[in-house]
């Protein structure tokens, strides 16, 4: 259901005291929740609106029927209707209360006075006074009784506020005012409602919904009529609460299934159900409900606890396990009761039956991109990261054009977690089948550049595309987005790119060179070239959802909107969990002023992929635009409590409560994750962040010695909290987090590269500061970093000569080095009395400083910038220049002349 018009429902029945929650696709069933059962019941509860004692009754009109109304309160009347259309309600006010010191016996007079104070503040005594005189004259209107009762209503008098909608019921205008006869059951049922007369109130939704069974013209006026109209089944679901609570469980039954006919991603509507059944005693019926529920929302934890909390009501909880067993035999190809099946047995400590389960499927299935997810995370659950990469890289070699959709599982194989992280080395020593080489490789050169190892990358991807036999494509494909990314000089790159379509020809694979082709053409914006080699390319059989989406790119380009269009919506349907299909098309409707198409999208990309990031931050961003912030709200904690360690929920989390000026509550639920996850890096670095941004430097410490203390056997995680005592001023801390890492793993290379360079920075303990970093060196030998520590510890032994061609590493292993890497290298060129050289790499270093305020850099290289001026002032004017010194009791050879 549209977020919109469940806002509008709360807004609806907020004044119902017993309104339920809304259902929701997401919402965390209860724990334990009994069994409808009969309560006893209230005897009032059970009255029609005619048995309700006293019955009211339209008093007599004491309006005058022979007298004329005074001429000069009629033309004060005229003033104050013509004072009111130009906006002037204070005047109109006057002349209202004036007229009506002339004819105090007008109905007209005190409703017009009634209205407009409603008008300037809706429920105060002087509208309800003035409305309460028009009726005493005149209560034939059902007007007046119905804004009597909305005043009442919302000032907390539910008795007074039925005394008058009932007054409304009888009034002789009633049916030829069908709009206000429909506020008047709406507004009568809640009042009931409020008051625990449950069937009258039922009666009145009832015939609310007679009244606006489809929308009439007259529902124009009221946008809560015609919510309603559109959506009756936020009033069923009144009525279904109500039938509950009265003890007519068959009637509430009955309307709980119409509601969930009209909300059928509801989770709790099926829940409600289930109970009911359960409470008739209609067991196989509850079963089948649950089970169609398990299969309904992919097997998720919530619907499976509504089918364990089911066979547990009923005594047969063991029964389960062989019930999910006969249902995966009957329905071998229904991927969610699989899930459940697993996932059950896991939860019964048959983990290595749920496994064994998931991987045979995962084969039969040739990969299948929700099997594999499956698979992934219960390898991640039990701790095998060696079979979580294996995984991907086997699916990856069996589905090529799925390879995307494995990123982001891939990035969290990556980052520091309670199960480890995978480390670049250990995925390079994967063993692999001969088939998925290719594969390996491929994913090699990603992380590779993920981490900035350029060498490493490039050499990694040659050798995915030259293992033998068909090509691997996505090795192809990002080898020539390399080519277009790297090379400056256009022409040359056109000549490399031309040279890989060449290749891709001479091993076979036309659909390859010809979507090469077409890429090549489209980064030349040749635009209908380049839509006429990606369609060649489809032709042949190259239909991956890269090809497709470049071909919609290139068509778009065009104005071939229309044709586009189809595209997308025929690729979504076929790659249900290609991202970028789905983004270029909400995009387009973005473009183009289409937000009902724009709200198809995303609803249908939620649909595929519920537990998508990036389909629920187009949510959440699109329920601000909305002005909907709790809703957003809700989604975004939602997604924390799924993905507390994704760095694009934290991100998106942290900018919705800074902008919206509610730094405490950002901070709060940042605390309720480092209390529910200890060990999450991404919480606890925003966590220090939001307490230095606030200047409570001891919550920020607090924060860091708590995580220090909860990760002090995970050498991964220690290393991550070792840097963020720098942001306290806390070195000798950071140095002795580092020095923990070590023992516990002394071969860490970042560890060992970061105490060495530290080390060698302060010119102390050089010797064993020398050793670690070869550590490091060793373990990445292209890892830019490292190279610099090297380079620079030598520096610091006043061993310049060796340190140079480490320092030259480092520069040339980095798409842009670091001013700081730049500066090493020029002070070493310095000593060995090449000046001009070494000018020029501070000049770079200089040229390389953010673009920011000097205040703004981080403080090394503020204080890196004033060396820089000084260095290169002295320079120009031919004085010694002032470079940085050796290490402690280091006696450096003879500095060459300058």
């Amino acid at each position: 259901m549209d977020p919109r018009a469940w806002l509008v429902c709360c807004c609806c029945l907020a004044a119902v005291g017993c309104a339920s929650r809304r259902p929701c696709p997401s919402a965390t069933l209860p724990a334990t929740r009994a069994v409808a059962s009969r309560p006893a019941i209230d005897p009032k509860a059970l009255l029609k609106l005619d048995e309700i004692q006293p019955v009211p009754r339209l008093a007599v009109s004491t309006r005058p029927t022979t007298r004329a109304a005074p001429l000069e309160a009629v033309q004060l009347y005229a003033q104050a209707r013509a004072a009111e259309l130009a906006g002037d309600r204070v005047r109109a006010i006057a002349l209202l209360e004036r007229a009506i010191t002339l004819d105090p016996e007008s109905f007209e007079l005190y409703y017009a006075l009634g209205t407009i104070h409603r008008a300037t503040g809706g429920t105060g005594s002087q509208a309800l006074w003035a409305l309460s005189r028009a009726a005493a004259i005149d209560p034939d209107h059902v007007e007046v009784h119905a804004q009597l009762g909305q005043i009442h209503l919302a000032r907390g008098n539910a008795a007074k506020a039925v005394e008058h909608l009932r007054l409304a019921l009888q009034t002789s205008d009633l049916e030829q005012q069908p709009d206000k006869a429909a506020l008047v059951d709406l507004l009568l049922a809640r009042s009931l409602q409020q008051q625990g007369y449950l069937r009258a109130a039922i009666e009145r939704y009832q015939a609310l919904l007679r009244r606006i069974s489809s929308p009439r013209p007259w529902m124009r006026g009221s946008p809560e009529l015609t919510f309603l109209a559109t959506r009756p089944q936020v009033v069923l679901l009144q009525i279904a609460e109500m039938q509950e609570r009265i003890g007519e469980l068959e009637q509430a039954l009955e309307t709980y299934q119409a509601v969930a006919a009209r909300e059928a991603d509801s989770l709790e509507l099926q829940d409600r159900i289930c109970r009911l059944l359960l409470a008739l005693g209609r067991s196989e019926e509850a079963i089948a409900v649950s089970v169609a529920a398990v299969s309904r929302f992919r097997a998720s934890e919530d619907a499976l606890e509504l089918m364990r909390r089911t066979y547990r009501h009923l005594g047969r909880e063991a029964q389960m396990l062989d019930e999910l067993r006969r249902l995966h035999r009957q329905r071998s190809d229904d991927r969610n009761i699989l899930f459940a099946l697993a996932q059950a047995l896991r939860s019964s400590g048959q983990a290595s039956e749920a496994l064994g389960l998931l991987a045979r499927a995962w084969e039969r299935s040739g990969a299948d991109i929700q099997i594999t997810r499956r698979l992934f995370d219960a390898y991640l659950e039990d701790r095998n990261l060696t079979a979580a990469a294996a995984l991907l890289v086997e699916s990856s070699a069996m589905r090529p054009d799925a390879t995307g959709e494995l990123a982001s599982l891939w990035t969290a194989l990556l980052r520091p977690s309670a199960a480890g992280r995978l480390r670049l080395p250990a995925l390079q020593q994967l063993k692999v089948s001969p088939g998925a080489q290719a594969a390996k490789l491929f994913w090699v050169w990603r992380i590779a550049d993920l981490q900035d190892r350029p060498t490493l990358a490039r050499s990694s991807l040659e050798q995915a595309m030259a293992v033998e036999g068909p090509p691997y494509r996505p090795a192809w494909r990002s080898m020539l987005s390399v080519v277009l990314n790297r090379q400056e000089d256009e022409d040359a790159a056109r000549v490399e790119a031309e040279s890989l379509i060449a290749r891709a020809r001479r091993r076979g694979d036309e659909a390859l060179a010809e979507e090469l082709r077409g890429t090549l053409l489209l980064y030349r914006k040749q635009w209908s070239d380049a839509a006429d080699a990606l369609a060649r390319a489809m032709a042949l059989g190259n239909r991956s959802p890269d090809v497709q989406v470049a071909h919609v790119a290139a068509l778009l380009e065009q104005g071939q909107e229309t044709r586009a269009e189809q595209m997308l919506w025929k690729l979504v349907g076929e790659w249900p969990s290609f991202d970028q299909a789905y983004r270029t098309l909400l995009q387009l409707y973005q473009r183009n002023g289409q937000p009902r198409q724009a709200s198809k999208v995303l609803q249908t990309w939620l649909a595929s992929n519920p537990q998508g990031i990036e389909a629920r931050l187009h949510q959440v961003i699109a329920l601000i635009e909305e002005n909907q912030f709790a809703a957003a709200e809700q989604v975004l904690l939602a997604m924390l409590a799924d993905e507390p360690q994704d760095p694009q929920v934290l991100d998106v989390l942290e900018a919705f409560y800074t902008r919206a000026g509610r730094t405490g509550q950002y901070i709060l639920r940042l605390e309720e994750q480092r209390r529910r996850h200890p060990d999450n890096r991404g919480v606890v670095q925003r966590l220090v962040a939001a307490y230095l941004a606030e200047d409570r430097r001891d919550d920020a410490r607090r924060i860091v010695d708590d995580a220090r203390k909860a990760a002090a056997a995970d050498a991964d995680v220690l290393y991550s909290l070792a840097h963020l005592y720098d942001l306290l001023d806390q070195r000798p801390q950071t140095e002795a987090t580092l020095e923990e890492v070590l023992r516990l793993d002394a071969t860490h290379a970042a560890a060992c590269n970061d105490l060495g360079y530290l080390w060698a920075d302060q010119g102390r303990n050089l010797d064993r500061a020398e050793e670690m970093i070869r550590i490091a060196v060793k373990a990445e030998p292209d890892n830019a970093a490292f190279l610099d520590s090297l380079g620079w510890v030598l520096y610091k032994r006043g061993r310049f000569a060796d340190a140079l061609p480490y320092l030259e590493a480092s520069v040339k292993e980095t798409r842009r080095p670091d001013p700081v890497v730049l500066d090493h290298l020029g002070d070493v060129l310095y000593r060995l009395g090449r000046a001009a050289e070494a000018a020029q790499r501070w000049k770079q270093a200089m040229d390389r400083m953010p673009d920011a305020d000097v205040d703004d850099l981080r403080e090394d290289l503020q204080k890196l910038r004033l060396e820089l001026i000084q260095k290169l002032q002295s320079h120009e004017e031919g004085r010694p220049v002032r470079v940085a010194p050796v290490g402690e009791g280091v006696l450096p050879p003879a500095q060459a002349s300058n």
